[in-house]
């Protein structure tokens, strides 16, 4: 089965223990690297955008940094469910509000999605990949072009296919 048939990839990439995430604290931390790191693009595939993984300060100041950092700059959120941020609210909607030109929200379609697989890739190069989405057991790679390639490929099929939530936008009235 291939990435672009599975979203949880082929697997191998999660061999390697140099690089494995264990546990809340230390996923957090891997992805606040990666989305300080990054300098032109975030696209991220998530349940619910997870906020203890994309909520805390540091985080969505980083998002903030990378969304204004040039013209191009673009950053892509995937969601299953956005109930939980309509419901409960997240620190980073009232900033992809703000710069809805540079930050998209879509939520994927549920005949697309396969698998429960969760991941952040940063400027086409850079992953964050957890296999499941209920548990915080990854990998980070700092510099895989193949397996973020493979990852973009399935987010960007997931992005064309899914839908805009209309209760995330900012309605100025």
């Amino acid at each position: 089965m291939s990435p672009a048939e599975d979203s949880t990839g082929t697997g191998q990439e999660h061999q390697r223990s140099d690089n494995v995430i264990h546990g809340r604290q230390r996923a957090a931390e891997a992805l606040l690297t990666l989305i300080r790191d990054a300098r032109y693009s975030l696209d991220i595939l998530s349940t619910e955008l997870d906020p203890a993984l994309y909520g805390s300060r540091p985080a969505v100041d980083a998002m903030a940094r990378l969304a204004l950092a040039t013209r191009r700059s673009r950053i892509r959120i995937l969601v299953d469910d956005p109930r939980p941020i309509e419901l409960h609210g997240h620190r980073a909607l009232p900033l992809a509000q703000r710069l809805a030109g540079r930050i998209g929200i879509r939520q994927t379609d549920p005949e697309a999605r396969r698998g429960s697989a969760c991941f952040a890739i940063a400027d086409q190069r850079a992953v964050v990949h957890f296999l499941r989405h209920d548990d915080y057991a990854g990998v980070i790679r700092p510099e895989d072009r193949g397996l973020a390639r493979s990852l973009a490929g399935v987010f960007e099929a997931l992005w064309e296919s899914g839908t805009r939530v209309p209760g995330l936008r900012r309605l100025d009235l």
